[in-house]
This record gives C-alpha cells, sequence and structure tokens, in this order.
C-alpha cells in the first residue's frame, strides 16, 4: 500500500493541474478501493467523495478543500504503516537482463492487457523485477499502470516500448 500509493497526491495535484480531471478521477477511485481493501475507512470515505465531486464536475475549491483532507489521512496513514512495519525492499533482478525472457513475458502480458485482466497483476508480481531491470524507463512505468489497474494505459505503454526498443520488439 505504501509503495503505490505514496506518491498518489503528487500525481493527483499533477492530474488537476494539467486539467487532467478523469486521470484525478481514476487515481482517486483507485485509491478508495486500495484503502477500503486495507479497512483504512477515513482515507477511503474521502477518496470516495473526492471522485464523487471530480466527476460531477465540482468546482476547483471543493476540489481542494478534498483533496488537502485527503493528503492529509493518507500521509498519517502512511507513516503509521511505515513505523509499524519493518521496512522490506523490493528484491531486484540480479545478472543482465534476458531479452528472450522479457520478450516472452511481453508476449504473454499483451493479451492480459487488451482483455483488461487481473491476470496481469499476477504476472508482475513474478516478473515485475524483470520489467523494473530493462535500462529503458518503460519497465518502472509499465509496472505502475499495471498495479493501478490502469490496463489500457499499460498496453500503449508496452506498444511504444517494442516500436521504441528494438531488443523488446515483436519477432
Amino acid at each position: 500500500y505504501v509503495v503505490d500509493h505514496r506518491d498518489d497526491m503528487t500525481r493527483l495535484h499533477e492530474h488537476i493541474s494539467e486539467g487532467n480531471r478523469d486521470g484525478a478521477r481514476r487515481l482517486a477511485h483507485t485509491l478508495k478501493g486500495s484503502s477500503g481493501n486495507l479497512g483504512a475507512t477515513a482515507v477511503q470515505r474521502l477518496a470516495a467523495e473526492l471522485e464523487t465531486t471530480i466527476k460531477a464536475g465540482g468546482d476547483a475549491e471543493a476540489i481542494e478543500r478534498l483533496s488537502e483532507a485527503l493528503e492529509g489521512e493518507l500521509h498519517g496513514l502512511i507513516t503509521a504503516i511505515q513505523t509499524a512495519l519493518p521496512q522490506e525492499s523490493e528484491k531486484p533482478y540480479t545478472g543482465e537482463v534476458d531479452w528472450a525472457m522479457l520478450r516472452q513475458v511481453l508476449a504473454e502480458l499483451e493479451p492480459m492487457l487488451r482483455a483488461s485482466s487481473m491476470s496481469a497483476n499476477h504476472l508482475i508480481e513474478t516478473q515485475g523485477a524483470l520489467l523494473k531491470a530493462t535500462p529503458a524507463p518503460m519497465g518502472e512505468v509499465l509496472v505502475r499502470q499495471i498495479e493501478d489497474f490502469l490496463y489500457p494505459e499499460a498496453l500503449e505503454t508496452l506498444k511504444r516500448a517494442r516500436q521504441e526498443h528494438m531488443e523488446i520488439a515483436e519477432l
């Protein structure tokens, strides 16, 4: 939860400042669901209110007021979680990138993303470190999008990466 949501408020403010209300609404929606799964009802309630306000075309003042309240609650929750749990670090992929393996993982991943299947999240749980080890920033972005259930965006990232990086282009 901490890893997935610690930057949510920064991203939310970026969406709002760019006029991307749909991006802000989706972020609030994702935060609402994750917080509900965790039992963090205060964050869940505020994220739901923010999502509803954005969806209803609420004014900037109402959105700002709710985002400030949400930011305070989320910060407190993340601080409490970090204090309560021992520090864990994701095990990085060791060794050189196995491009054949990476192409295989991406070939498995693409139809999952096309179908908006949560199987993509399961694949990322086991292969996320491999994706993140790629020299291109695509891996980090792709993993985050899938973890945030942004499957159409992840599919576009995958397609763009294949066009830009010969090592992972489809054969």
